[in-house]
């Protein structure tokens, strides 16, 4: 019979590779596929692919049959290589060990014992591993209680499909305040504040990033259906202790703040987040990007983890439907951003009136910087009047040609008021928004 031994329990996230099998040489006798009453030896092995180069292999072989032949005068065999036993072994209990022995991803190892006419085998293919290193915080830096926490990592090779963290006060491996299976292509990962909240008894955290634990399949003679070996597989550690409040600083970097109320138009946003008391950019953090009134502005993603060591969360706006202005604010840890106005406008249109000094109208609450007339035609376009302003909010709808509006001054003409149109004569009106972009639009006077 074959059975899963038990091993001195380690850690998660040592940096050690931990299988272990067992055999009992008579299978023909044994019912018990724990292998504990039946069969004349029961070998348990462990391999260490990690913890020393090349891999070690030690294997404990214990004597269940008293006159069967001593477990230390076996015939062992790892990969066909025979292993003596180790100092201190005798015929109850025998230590047989390997160190350096040249572990390699996919190749089968065999372990065989054999002795008084009886021998047993156990397969097994080593599998291949992949090795995170956590980048942020680092080892021994401070966190603040209720705060979230940047995690951060790489790995040695190709993502593996999930990866787990996990969170321990005070030392302890055993009480884990926090656990999360996330997907093996995140290399970045915000702990909640809320895992910390409160708890002024933490005086330590240790974080771990681990690939969980992985169960092969082995074979051999003696191997029993569905038999396996487990793999803790490797990850890496930090620890880290509460600090001083830190003071955040929240900014917003748009593209535009001008967008026509669609449903469709886009623009970009990007938050950052300054952190006052380490003097510094938070890179790695999570940044949720809010509107008011709701519905007027969507954003995709939403909230935004920054990507590993980057500073900036980057998330696409979505114009609604609803004309007017809307308020956007960034938020980090209980920090705002100062408020952002969005303008959103009808979609562009214009109305030009009859007459030689017609009235002009565009959607409200728009407000151009400056209104210039020309008169289209070739060589011979020209300015024929132009207004500017910069009082706020702008000149706004409706406007008459020829007369300036209150907080505007006119520039073409110098002086004077400008000359009637002329019917049946092209015209162009260029306007300049206040956020500097600008619309045009072309009218024939009637």
């Amino acid at each position: 019979a074959v059975s899963q031994t038990s091993l001195a329990p380690r850690l998660p996230w040592e940096s050690r590779l931990v299988t272990g099998f067992g055999c009992s040489s008579d299978k023909k006798s044994s019912t018990d596929p724990g292998g504990s009453t039946s069969g004349t030896h029961l070998i348990g092995a462990e391999i260490g692919a990690a913890a020393i180069a090349g891999g070690q292999f030690v294997a404990l072989v214990e004597q269940l049959d008293a006159s069967a032949v001593g477990a230390d005068q076996l015939n062992f065999t790892l990969n066909g290589e025979q292993l003596s036993p180790s100092l201190g072994s005798y015929g109850e209990s025998a230590v047989y060990a390997k160190l350096n022995f040249g572990y390699t991803s996919g190749q089968t190892y065999t372990v065989s014992a054999s002795g008084g006419g009886l021998s047993s085998n156990c397969s097994f293919t080593g599998p291949s591993f992949v090795y995170p290193t956590i980048t942020a915080p680092t080892d021994g830096s401070n966190f603040v209680l209720g705060s979230d926490i940047s995690v951060q990592w790489t790995y040695d090779t190709d993502p593996p499909e999930t990866v787990w963290i996990r969170v321990m006060p005070n030392g302890s491996e055993d009480d884990v305040i926090y656990e999360e299976e996330i997907n093996g292509n995140q290399r970045a990962h915000s702990i909640p504040g809320s895992v910390t909240a409160g708890h002024t008894e933490y005086t330590e955290l240790i974080i771990t990033v681990d690939g969980g634990e992985a169960i092969f399949p082995f074979s051999g003679d003696l191997a029993f259906t569905g038999s396996s070996v487990v793999a803790i597989l490797p990850g890496d550690a930090i620890s880290i202790y509460p600090g001083q409040p830190a003071s955040y600083q929240v900014y917003l970097d748009p593209t535009t703040t001008w967008m026509d109320a669609d449903g469709t138009s886009t623009a970009q946003l990007v938050g950052t987040v300054y952190n006052q008391t380490a003097g510094e950019y938070e890179t790695g953090v999570s940044v949720t990007f809010s509107v008011e009134p709701a519905g007027a502005l969507s954003f995709e993603p939403n909230p935004v983890t920054m990507s590993a060591g980057s500073s900036e969360a980057h998330t696409t706006v979505t114009a609604g439907t609803t004309p007017g202005t809307a308020t956007v604010k960034a938020t980090y840890n209980g920090t705002d951003s100062d408020p952002l106005t969005y303008t959103l406008s009808e979609t562009w249109s214009v109305t030009v009136g009859p007459g030689t000094t017609p009235t002009v109208t565009w959607p409200d609450g728009v407000y151009m910087s400056s209104v210039v007339f020309w008169k289209a035609g070739g060589i011979d376009e020209q300015r024929v009047w132009s207004i500017a302003t910069l009082t706020s909010p702008g000149i706004g709808s409706p406007l008459t040609y020829g007369t300036v509006p209150g907080g505007a001054q006119q520039i073409i003409p110098i002086t004077g008021d400008p000359l009637p149109l002329v019917t049946g004569t092209t015209y162009r009106i260029a306007f300049v928004l206040d956020d500097l972009s600008t619309e045009t639009y072309s009218f024939t006077a009637q």
